[in-house]
């Protein structure tokens, strides 16, 4: 049989999460990312204040550390995170960064397609 799961909670009520794949003999996912709707911003906002998610975060840490990754951590450390309002009832300012590479030189198109935007 396909899985435990016979319903999703973001998909309609007794939808079913997956599929079985005859040819592969498995089973797989029949939604994606994209189908999720997210949680109500009061849930996330209490979510991103708990315990719990301190402690998500915690393992996490040093979960990278462990597997010779601080790098990872450090940059989490630095270079992404949010702050609640002083209630903890809502997000004052949250901030995310990320690594990309540019080529070192533009050919003249490039560089006045880059400039026109």
């Amino acid at each position: 049989e396909c899985g435990a799961v016979t319903s999703c909670d973001y998909g309609s009520p007794g939808a079913s999460c997956c599929a079985w794949d005859e040819d592969f003999n498995l089973c797989y996912p029949t939604v994606t990312e994209h189908d999720y709707p997210g949680l109500p911003a009061d849930d996330f906002v209490k979510l991103l204040g708990s315990d719990d998610f301190v402690a998500y975060l915690n393992v996490r840490r040093d979960t990278m550390y462990a597997y010779v990754r601080e790098f990872d951590a450090i940059f989490d450390e630095q270079l992404t995170g949010y702050r609640l309002s002083p209630d903890g009832q809502s997000l004052s300012v949250a901030w995310v960064t990320f690594n990309a590479t540019y080529p070192v030189q533009n050919t003249v198109e490039q560089a006045n397609h880059w400039y026109d935007r």
